[in-house]
């Protein structure tokens, strides 16, 4: 049996029950697909015939980073072991630049070396809140201690998001 309070706590929920509900609220979304992080950690390994990649967050739970998240102003750093060489950070072929501006003096191109990068202030889409997501490729190369170099082109996607 049903109390007086519990009846009445019931009444908003009933006569709101015919009215649309609000979409969620993306940020809670993309806090769960694509950390917010500064530094990516590609993690390519090539010895002894086994070659395995991911991406990662460089923060201490390290999660995923096939998709990350950055905002206009920001910082983004990719890392690699010594052994691998970040050839090239791009869009893909016939999509929209990367918003980014390479700093001149961590572009990889060497074994060990990082990339790295500031977002655009002009990126993603116009007005706040906003978020774009822009698909790149990153182009590197795993030299192992024998054997030849094993080059590999990963597929993330770069989320610019304006809160």
């Amino acid at each position: 049996m049903q109390t007086q309070k519990d009846q009445e706590a019931r009444v908003p929920l009933q006569n709101k029950a015919d009215e649309p509900l609000p979409p969620p609220p993306l940020q809670p979304q993309l806090d769960a697909i694509a950390p917010d992080t500064d530094r990516i950690s590609i993690n390519f390994s090539c010895e002894n015939n086994v070659v395995s990649v991911g991406l990662s967050d460089t923060q201490p739970d390290g999660k995923p980073a096939w998709a990350v998240r950055r905002h206009p102003n920001n910082w983004i750093t990719w890392t690699v072991a010594h052994n691998v060489t970040i050839n090239s950070i791009a869009a893909k072929s016939g999509c929209e630049a990367l918003p980014i501006d390479p700093d001149p003096n961590e572009r990889g191109g060497k074994p060990g070396v990082p990339f790295r990068a500031k977002v655009k202030h002009n990126a993603g889409h116009h007005g706040s809140p906003s978020t774009k997501i822009y698909t790149y490729f990153i182009d590197v190369t795993c030299k192992p201690k024998t054997g030849p170099a094993i080059r590999l082109v990963i597929d993330p996607e770069f989320i610019v998001n304006k809160p």
